[in-house]
């Protein structure tokens, strides 16, 4: 993966309109978590 690449995704994944995020669980796999809703709050 470029450099160029991993900065679109972390452009993308600090959208407030992306409702969820990767997390790298124990086994050290990503997975996706939803977001809280800011609306919540």
């Amino acid at each position: 993966m470029s450099k160029e690449t991993d900065k679109e995704v972390e452009e993308y994944f600090n959208d407030d309109s992306v409702n969820f995020y990767i997390e790298i669980g124990e086994n050290g796999n990503p997975k996706f978590v939803k977001k809280e809703s800011k609306e919540n709050e």
